[in-house]
């Protein structure tokens, strides 16, 4: 493991935790913690798309997936403090189904069917609500409500999310790094670069598409746990297709399967684009471009060779 870019992400990590003790900007702290949350996110895909190769084209399912199993959880009376531990599991579960029943699959058709599940389950809390006695509506594109660990009228509230996010955010780095480096790693990027050689070495393709899905996924929902947390909710806009989208443009962008680079860059947009107000509509015009720069930076490379 490269001891330079441990000492570099914990150098980083120990300037960015001070920046609660400097200022209480809500603004600031806002930006930090959601740069935090969505580069776990676009982790999360470079683990499962970028090194281990499965291309997902409906990562959002892991983020939104976590949020609303956080938001079951609530409605049906869990602790506060069990719901993230719990949410994980079931999101982690639901990856490992989803890399067994897709398990033969890759390129293009995993993109797709991926992409497809995603936006069934997008379409179904969209469509799911219903009205309690007291008139209030829950589910559909309210969203459903997530208990929080924290209240938001505590004091320092933005701080220890911060750190929370930030923990998370250098613990996910530090341990997927060590996972490309290690003899797993190897193992993973061997399969993703030719599943019949690797075969014949004696690795099982079905037990690490399986493993590999079920930890992306939960990367992903580690993600979407702490973005409900925040919020006290799970949106609709948690299953999104621009989500999966972005997650994909930025890994590639960063220099797929990685692990630092897709991190670095997921920190500095989410920083610089929230720090410019810059809409939604810009900013999936924006992640556009760089998909088709870095499509035919790819395609270029593939010519030549």
């Amino acid at each position: 493991m490269n001891r330079t870019a441990v000492l570099a992400v914990v150098l980083v990590v120990a300037s960015l935790a001070a920046v609660p003790w400097l200022t209480e900007d809500r603004f600031l702290l806002n930006l930090l913690i959601l740069a935090n949350i969505y580069t776990i996110y676009v982790l999360g895909w470079d683990f499962l798309g970028g090194l281990a190769g499965h291309t997902s084209g409906g990562h959002a399912l892991s983020f939104g997936g976590a949020a609303y199993l956080a938001g079951l959880l609530t409605l049906a009376g869990c602790p506060a403090w069990s719901i993230p531990a719990l949410a994980l599991l079931g999101i982690a579960l639901v990856g490992a189904g989803l890399g067994w029943l897709f398990r033969r699959l890759e390129g293009v058709y995993l993109l797709l069917v991926t992409l497809a599940v995603a936006e069934v389950a997008h379409e179904l809390v969209l469509a799911l609500g219903f009205t309690t006695p007291e008139g209030y509506t829950i589910g559909g594109e309210g969203g459903l409500p997530v208990a929080p660990l924290l209240a938001r009228e505590a004091e320092r509230f933005y701080g220890y999310l911060f750190w929370t996010s930030l923990f998370a955010l250098a613990l996910t780095l530090l341990v997927l790094y060590w996972i490309r480096c290690s003899l797993p790693g190897l193992k993973i990027r061997a399969l993703a670069q030719d599943v019949v050689v690797a075969q014949t070495v004696g690795l099982n393709p079905d037990r690490f598409r399986v493993v590999t899905f079920a930890a992306g996924t939960a990367v992903g929902g580690l993600a979407g746990v702490l973005y409900a947390q925040y919020m006290g909710v799970a949106a609709p806009s948690t299953l999104s297709l621009e989500l999966s989208f972005v997650a994909m443009t930025v890994s590639i962008a960063g220099g797929k399967g990685t692990i630092i680079g897709p991190a670095v860059l997921s920190y500095a947009l989410n920083v610089l684009l929230g720090w410019l107000w810059v809409t939604p509509v810009v900013r999936l015009l924006l992640y556009s471009s760089v998909a088709i720069l870095a499509a035919r930076w790819l395609f270029g490379r593939g010519r030549e060779a």
